[in-house]
């Protein structure tokens, strides 16, 4: 009998030893399990970081772009407006000069009926 209850012990301790030795190794499954998906996030955290940096000095090369572009833009609409006041001024000129023209047409048309 005493025989029987060592033997039912030591099954019982058996039976537990092999519960500890699987919850052991679902523990060690599980760990390697979220290291991994650490490892992974880890991962997309550095592209994810390289990502930004690309996108913020993608950024920044088109703000510097736009910069140029404006400061093309305030010589072009410079360049423009002389030009506009000079064709103004040239208009102006060709009008006066055009009645200047009709004034003497029409005096030397005078001076000749009166001949």
């Amino acid at each position: 009998e005493k025989h029987e209850v060592l033997t039912a012990e030591l099954d019982a301790t058996s039976r537990a030893l092999q519960r500890e030795q699987a919850l052991h190794l679902e523990s060690k499954a599980r760990i390697k399990g979220l290291e991994d998906e650490v490892s992974e996030r880890d991962i997309n955290i550095d592209t994810l970081n390289r990502d930004k940096e690309a996108a913020l000095q993608d950024a920044e090369r088109w703000r510097q772009r736009a910069l140029a572009a404006e400061a093309l833009v305030k010589v072009e609409r410079s360049e423009r407006d002389r030009y506009e006041v000079e064709r103004d001024k040239a208009v102006e000129f060709a009008e006066v000069r055009y009645r200047e023209l009709q004034v003497e047409s029409s005096e030397r048309d005078k001076a000749e009926r009166q001949r």
